[in-house]
């Protein structure tokens, strides 16, 4: 069975997902204080200087589930890795690698959490594509049958951007199942996949996935959208907690992850036997270029979750101190144990 599209023209959502995407950076903007509606904070304290906050979903009759907790404030443990990854980076941008650079790192065995330049947003490229996967997979929550079902690539179809770091692709001419696509997408940052599922699917769920977690929504007409690295890593953190898809659906968009082929960035600072669900993103134009790593590292033992974004003016140069701050933080966490 074949799916037809429910909407053929979401070309700005497809250049959103695109990866060097074709408009002059702008310049950082201050991370969005007011959430959209749809989450409410619920918050306890057991410590009267930090509280701890628990996000909880709406639009239910009874229940009011959790789907993320952490702790309002910075953990004190992260102080000298915030200082050393701090100096990195003013050595990287004196350097010429970088114009700047966001981090937001936090421990996944206790919640505890650090950042750098958080307030800092970026145009997240490719990164969204994590999106559009919670987005098919919570479609197939209801839809049983959607990841079997066959979308055709018909040739001069599909619009998809380019971008610097490139895989294999779909092949026009052929039918995918959502599941195929949803591969080609993750694990290989596939943009004419991504394209094809992108005119399929359910937007309003794609954007209620920003309004549940309290993240400011893309407009779909716009494609300078930016979110700040804190937020980004929301959507890997309830993957990992398991609080917004159903257990089986966050352990297979997780198992997807573990499969992306970029081996740049936060991998090439890791040892290899160290199991990594992550996802590129590019995007800018000229002489500015923006690349940022979004991972769950799988340390045994004391697992953590680590988003870096940077802008610069080479994406090579970007993707190597990417590759320095991650070696610093699991050099760090290997300490910690």
């Amino acid at each position: 069975m074949q799916i037809k599209p429910k909407q053929a023209g979401l070309v700005m959502l497809s250049a959103i997902f695109g990866g060097a995407i074709t408009f002059f950076a702008l310049p950082i903007q201050q991370k969005q204080t007011n959430p959209e509606p749809g989450v409410s904070s619920i918050v306890a304290s057991d410590k009267p200087e930090c509280k701890y906050n628990l996000n909880r979903l709406k639009g239910y009759k009874y229940v009011h589930p959790i789907f993320s907790a952490a702790p309002e404030c910075e953990s004190s443990n992260y102080k000298s890795l915030k200082s050393s990854i701090s100096s990195a980076i003013e050595n990287e941008k004196q350097a010429g690698n970088l114009s700047t650079a966001s981090v937001y790192f936090m421990s996944l065995s206790d919640d505890s959490w650090m950042s750098i330049n958080a307030n800092a947003t970026y145009h997240p490229g490719s990164l969204l594509k994590i999106v559009n996967l919670i987005t098919y997979l919570k479609m197939a929550e209801t839809d049983h049958g959607i990841l079997q079902r066959k979308i055709e690539y018909k040739k001069g179809e599909v619009f998809a951007m380019s971008q610097t770091f490139n895989s294999k692709t779909i092949v026009p001419g052929r039918s995918y199942t959502v599941r195929e696509l949803l591969h080609s997408m993750i694990a290989n940052s596939d943009n004419y996949a991504t394209t094809l599922l992108t005119n399929h699917m359910d937007t309003t769920i794609f954007l209620n996935a920003f309004s549940d977690m309290g993240i400011s929504r893309p407009n779909l007409q716009d494609i300078g959208y930016t979110i700040s690295p804190r937020d980004f890593s929301m959507f890997l953190r309830v993957l990992y907690d398991a609080g917004y898809l159903s257990i089986p659906s966050s352990e297979e968009a997780i198992t997807l992850l573990t499969q992306c082929d970029f081996k740049d960035g936060i991998l090439e600072g890791l040892p290899a036997s160290i199991k990594v669900a992550h996802k590129f993103g590019e995007a800018g134009f000229g002489n500015v270029h923006e690349l940022h790593e979004s991972a769950i590292v799988f340390l045994e033992g004391n697992p953590y979750l680590i988003t870096i974004m940077t802008r610069g003016a080479d994406v090579r140069r970007q993707e190597k101190a990417i590759s320095r701050i991650s070696e610093m933080v699991f050099n760090n966490m290997g300490v910690a144990l």
